[in-house]
């Protein structure tokens, strides 16, 4: 298409002109039915039909989350710009805070703060589970990148 668009500019046949005009209106409209069917087939085969056709308008009209980096950290006078120094920066001050207030661990008040906490004795029992229950269960699971409260994702376990 490329080097058909460049010929068109630099030649002055009506002939070539038209045979582009047509050209460019069937290469649309193959490509607006491919995405069509791109965007079908993406909807079907989700699990989530709601969140994969909002995806899907919201790729078409361009709305996407907005990132907001920080590029740039005032620090007092200077200016810090450079990633790991901004890292390193936020590092020290949260290690230095307790220096800077100047406030000491007290062994005692930790003592008596857990004494007062109320302590739940949990007792587990567990009963016996089959490898072959065990395989059936992972298998069932949806295959899903999400992770759960252990963060280890179900694409991981499977």
């Amino acid at each position: 298409k490329r080097q058909l668009h460049k010929l068109v500019q630099t030649s002055q046949d009506p002939n070539l002109k038209a045979f582009y005009n047509r050209y460019k209106s069937i290469f649309k409209l193959v490509c607006r039915e491919a995405k069509k069917i791109a965007n079908i087939n993406f909807i079907k085969k989700s699990e989530n039909k709601n969140k994969a056709v909002w995806s899907v308008v919201k790729a078409e009209l361009g709305v996407s989350k907005r990132i907001n980096d920080l590029e740039n950290l005032r620090v007092e006078n200077t200016v810090i710009k450079e990633g790991m120094e901004m890292v390193q920066y936020f590092n020290n001050m949260f290690l230095n805070t307790a220096k800077i207030i100047n406030v000491s661990p007290n062994l005692s008040d930790a003592v008596r703060f857990i004494g007062k906490s109320e302590r739940q004795n949990k007792i587990f029992s567990f009963k016996h589970v089959s490898a072959i229950h065990v395989h059936k269960v992972i298998k069932s699971l949806k295959n899903k990148s999400s992770a759960g409260w252990d963060d280890i994702p179900v694409s991981l376990i499977r």
